[in-house]
């Protein structure tokens, strides 16, 4: 029964909550290495002062703002007067737009991991020095959440850069949620797991744990390291993917 509510808690309760609302937060992200068009930076002629604005004398500046913005490029000549050019921003390659979504991603799960650590330290944890030093070290250890937020990543760079229209939001946080699920089960569900491991440790004799060895700090040990070596592995195969695509707009451009 123990191990039914550990396993109901590691992937449901905390592993795909956590998981969504990492999403979530990615996706309210605003930034301009995030933004996979051409933009468009006004020159310093154009831009309004918010003492402008207040006074509201920036109807004409509002009108030569619009005239630049709507002017077509391959068509029309640029003002002479470089102050009044409007510039264009290039777009940016799809592995540096890949590597900008794998850095957003993962500095939103530090700042996740940030604040559940410190929920750790100072709630869950009694207000002994030496054991909040221990469980800061102990969760340190494992950074699951970068870990989640990387394989995460790999997913929405295949949907938003590669086109692939068969990547949902399922398809984006299954690898991560069960990564996350994997690691929190093996956390929770740990004394039921040492029990089983010892009575069939040793060529299948029972034996009971003498409590000297922990013998599920290997297999806790084993997620993170499974989940590098598949992100390293997939992350290479879509850089050289987005490599290609890259090449392929030079030419047809």
């Amino acid at each position: 029964m123990a191990s039914i509510t550990a396993f109901v808690n590691a992937f449901f309760v905390a592993g795909m909550t956590e998981e969504i609302c990492k999403y979530l937060c990615f996706w309210m992200v605003e930034h301009p290495d995030l933004e996979f068009q051409n933009r468009v930076i006004l020159s310093p002629s154009s831009q309004q002062t918010e003492s402008d604005r207040q006074s509201g004398t920036s109807n004409h500046e509002d009108t030569e703002t619009t005239r630049l913005l709507s002017q077509d490029r391959s068509t029309s000549s640029p003002p002479s007067d470089p102050e009044q050019q409007t510039i264009f921003a290039p777009t940016p390659s799809l592995v540096s737009s890949g590597e900008a979504i794998t850095v957003t991603m993962m500095t939103v799960a530090l700042g996740f991991a940030c604040a559940e650590n410190l929920l750790y330290v100072f709630v869950y944890t009694p207000p002994v020095f030496s054991k909040e030093v221990s469980t800061l070290y102990v969760r340190c250890l494992f950074p699951i959440h970068p870990m989640t937020a990387a394989l995460q990543s790999i997913e929405v760079c295949r949907r938003d850069l590669e086109k692939d229209t068969s990547v949902g939001i399922g398809r984006i946080l299954l690898s991560a949620w069960l990564l996350h699920g994997f690691f929190d089960f093996s956390l929770m569900a740990q004394n039921s797991i040492k029990e089983i491991l010892d009575r069939f440790n040793r060529h299948g004799k029972t034996t009971t744990g003498d409590g000297n060895n922990d013998p599920t700090l290997m297999y806790v040990m084993a997620v993170p390291f499974i989940a590098i070596v598949y992100f390293l592995n997939e992350s290479y195969k879509q850089r050289e993917r987005l490599e290609k695509l890259d090449k392929e707009n030079r030419i047809q451009t």
